[in-house]
């Protein structure tokens, strides 16, 4: 069975204390495994598929009492930090 976690989990599972920061993602653009990950169809499913990890890891660690005191504007900054890096 497959599972789909959001990436911060897998990062508190996974992750050594004498890792650095940022943990570095490797994404690959040829044989897409269609039958583990969830292709994304477009930026708007990406952006939807972020938040709504965002929003779980946050009810998971604070009850989402952090996401929920978050205006849209606030939801756009984290969305646009998140794609500038």
């Amino acid at each position: 069975m497959n599972r789909h976690y959001p990436i911060g989990l897998w990062f508190d599972l996974y992750a050594g204390a004498d890792l650095t920061l940022p943990w570095p993602i490797n994404v690959h653009f040829e044989d897409f495994p269609e039958s583990k990950i969830l292709r994304c169809i477009s930026k708007d499913a990406v952006r939807s598929q972020f938040i709504s990890s965002i929003k779980e890891a946050d009810s998971l660690k604070h009850k989402g009492n952090v996401i929920n005191s978050m205006q849209e504007k606030d939801h756009h900054q984290l969305w646009s930090g998140f794609q500038t890096g």
